[in-house]
């Protein structure tokens, strides 16, 4: 690129909900003692605004950071009508149920917080019982307060982290999976107890970490989205087409679904001139921002096939999915450098160390994407694991084909 990208501050929402049932309180001492650490850890990856909420559900715990509750926030900062807010009040569900309300707090918080402009938004939600009401099973409503809640936090264009406590429940691996998928739906990452060898600390940093990549990733959107993508000359294919086009040659026309031959051709093309972008930016050596161009190429692409396909887009379904796949898959990625990153989910290790690689990654993704969607998926039935083996096969496959 000519220019390099303006380098922002990420603006960053962090709201911190806890169940404020007597089981949770060594929880709640250990995440407001981990906060100061964790922030400072936090600054390593770079400056960021960051503005942390700490809400307790229906109750408070003396001597932490958990001296509000979500009702009195709502109702007192955002101005939410006490009748708007789906969490149900303190001694109005049997035993200390509205206090383990977590998927109706989850859908508040989405819904009503007073997020600020421009930030990335995330929600992290700590519990050890069922999502509705608590509870040592999870049951049909537990399942359809979780889909509100998901529903909630992605149109509201926010993360949700969930974090499972210690049980002595029968079903505590259903539970461990119900808050996962909260997470997972949403773009977020799931923590348990097993996750505490380095206490909540850690926990914390990775949460603020993964929300700051966000924000890096949605800024480097409006740049790669100024990118011309059009068909390379075929004696400079090594090289991808980086220059600043009419608005009007951004967007595909208006998409329509056919599964012939012109829409094979269209979404091949579509993979192929997004894989050689993302191996020009890899040609470069990279800092931040242009590495979260490699993640905004990558959504951009999933964008323009979903249109092909007349499907509505979701980035937090997309991100989540494509860091599952790169988990799931056995690629043969030299794992080299810390501060790489994958769209919306922050330093896991992977380093995109050569443009072949950056655009073998881009062109794997884009084509798993094209056989879920050529088979009649959308965003909601994503399975990684189905497809590391096609993943891992397009991998090279696309590396050879960009030479």
């Amino acid at each position: 690129m000519s220019n390099s990208p303006e380098r922002i501050t990420p603006i960053i929402d962090l709201v911190i909900a806890i169940d404020t049932s007597v089981s949770m309180r060594d929880e709640a001492v250990g995440l407001s003692a981990a906060a100061e650490s964790a922030i400072e850890a936090a600054r390593s990856n770079g400056p960021s605004d960051l503005q942390v909420t700490w809400l307790g559900v229906e109750g408070t715990w003396d001597n932490t950071h958990f001296d509000r509750t979500v009702r009195d926030y709502l109702m007192q900062e955002c101005h939410v009508a006490e009748s708007d807010i789906r969490g149900r009040k303190r001694g109005t569900v049997k035993g200390g149920g509205a206090q383990e309300d977590g998927a109706r707090t989850i859908e508040d918080i989405a819904s009503h917080f007073n997020w600020r402009s421009g930030a990335a938004r995330a929600i992290f939600y700590l519990s050890d019982e069922g999502l509705e009401g608590g509870g040592d099973d999870v049951t049909e409503a537990d399942i359809e307060a979780a889909n509100r809640a998901i529903e909630a936090a992605i149109s509201a264009k926010a993360m949700v982290h969930t974090y499972f406590g210690i049980t002595l429940s029968r079903d505590k691996d259903k539970l461990r999976q119900e808050f996962a998928r909260v997470a997972h739906d949403t773009g977020g990452q799931a923590f348990t107890h097993d996750d505490l060898a380095n206490g909540f600390t850690q926990i914390l940093k990775d949460i603020i970490c993964s929300t700051q990549s966000k924000t890096a990733d949605e800024a480097a959107i409006i740049d790669v989205e100024a990118i011309s993508i059009e068909s390379p000359d075929t004696d400079a294919e090594s090289d991808a087409n980086i220059s600043a086009p009419p608005p009007e040659t951004v967007e595909p026309e208006a998409a329509t679904v056919d599964t012939g031959t012109d829409a094979r051709n269209n979404t091949d093309q579509i993979v192929r001139n997004h894989a050689l972008v993302a191996a020009g930016i890899g040609l470069i050596p990279l800092p931040l921002a242009d590495l979260a161009a490699i993640g905004a190429t990558q959504l951009l692409m999933i964008r323009k096939l979903s249109q092909c396909y007349d499907l509505p887009f979701s980035q937090h379904r997309a991100t989540a999915f494509i860091s599952a796949l790169i988990s799931a898959g056995e690629t043969g990625l030299i794992l080299t450098s810390v501060g790489k990153w994958v769209p919306g989910i922050g330093a896991i290790g992977l380093s995109v160390t050569t443009a072949a690689a950056a655009g073998g990654l881009t062109y794997a993704i884009g084509k798993v994407f094209v056989r879920h969607f050529d088979t009649g998926g959308t965003f909601l039935d994503l399975d990684a694991n189905a497809m590391k083996a096609y993943f891992a096969e397009q991998y090279q496959a696309g590396k050879l084909t960009l030479k």
